[in-house]
């Protein structure tokens, strides 16, 4: 982190893009990790949202390292909205709203990034790893289903800062009904039943708890 901002500095995003990429590599072993050759490092006088925040801008600033990559595929410049068919699945209409499109055209797969600001600091990364990269600041996975769903990314990838983990974790009805109902058929010994369709999609999870006894007690 910079010592004036509360988000990543570019190492930092560095750092965690290159773990996203190792958990990545489980399902798509061609998939690289950004290396130190690719990137150039410079200087900037920088004074981030800390000292916005206490109104000292232009008092506090700091000396921060930029990393950048030193011949990208891809670039801001070349960000553009989606339009067509993906832009009519969007919930709310509005251009400026629309999920950002960009990519390099030299790699295979496509990625949805679901992200806060904290994503912003993955992007110069994540345009030179995926053929077409997807970037959505206004909507969150409930809302972008359809988008989803006709996009058919080979990655989904939801980034949330810790204050915005609630956003992420909302109840979604669908899904849980389709997980309680695959549990119920595959469970060999049925204490409850419901045999109306209509009913069944009512079912909701309400509590998940787990007792163990410890050496102090019961957890």
């Amino acid at each position: 982190y910079r010592r004036t901002d509360t988000h990543w500095s570019n190492q930092g995003a560095l750092v965690a893009f290159n773990q996203i990429i190792r958990k990545l590599k489980t399902w798509f072993p061609a998939v690289e990790e950004i290396a130190d050759s690719e990137l150039m490092f410079s200087e900037i006088e920088h004074s981030g949202d800390l000292a916005y925040l206490m109104h000292l801008e232009n008092k506090v600033k700091e000396v921060a390292t930029v990393v950048s990559v030193k011949n990208p595929c891809s670039r801001v410049d070349q960000y553009r909205r989606v339009t067509g068919e993906l832009y009519e699945t969007l919930v709310y209409k509005g251009p400026a709203t629309a999920p950002l499109e960009t990519g390099c055209e030299n790699r295979e797969l496509t990625v949805l990034l679901i992200q806060d600001s904290f994503g912003s600091g993955l992007r110069p990364y994540l345009d030179e790893r995926f053929k077409r990269v997807f970037y959505s600041e206004k909507f969150d996975f409930n809302e972008l289903k359809e988008f989803i769903v006709a996009l058919r990314p080979d990655v989904v990838i939801d980034e949330r800062v810790a204050r915005n983990l609630t956003l992420a974790l909302r109840h979604d009805r669908e899904l849980e009904t389709r997980l309680l109902k695959k549990q119920f058929d595959q469970a060999g010994l049925v204490v409850f039943d419901l045999s109306s369709d209509d009913e069944q999609n009512t079912i909701v999870a309400q509590f998940d708890v787990a007792v163990s006894k410890q050496k102090d007690g019961y957890a």
